[in-house]
């Protein structure tokens, strides 16, 4: 019970989505086994998976350097918020993206033909 509670613990102070430093965490859904979230996490972003005791998969990933017309490059960190249907166009995701994240910005994203709401905010 020892290591389930630290691992426990750990997550609770990080917190369900959450940045600190240069590390995102982003969740991934439902899982199983700690292996198929750790795979599933590493396809998603190269980062780290696990899948805790309610069976929620979490993905712990370093953040994205984007290099901008300044000459201090900018972390990023980009998350899913769900998708861009039922009348949720880009404004839509844009709302959902900065009330979630200081200066994040919202897009609709169409990949492998499925139209997600991703949000690219600052780590």
């Amino acid at each position: 019970y020892f290591p389930s509670f630290c691992v426990c613990f750990i997550f609770w102070s990080i917190g369900q989505k959450g940045v600190e430093g240069d590390t995102c965490s982003e969740d991934l859904g439902s899982c199983e086994f700690t292996r198929h979230c750790d795979l599933r996490c590493k396809a998603h972003n190269n980062g780290q998976g696990y899948c805790d005791d309610l069976k929620l998969c979490s993905c712990f990933h370093d953040c994205e350097l984007r290099k901008q017309n300044s000459i201090q490059p900018t972390r990023k960190c980009i998350d899913n918020l769900g998708l861009c249907v039922g009348g949720c166009d880009n404004a839509c995701c844009n709302k959902k993206c900065v009330s979630k994240f200081h200066k994040g910005v919202g897009f609709c994203d169409i990949l492998g033909g499925i139209n997600y709401c991703t949000c690219v905010y600052d780590c």
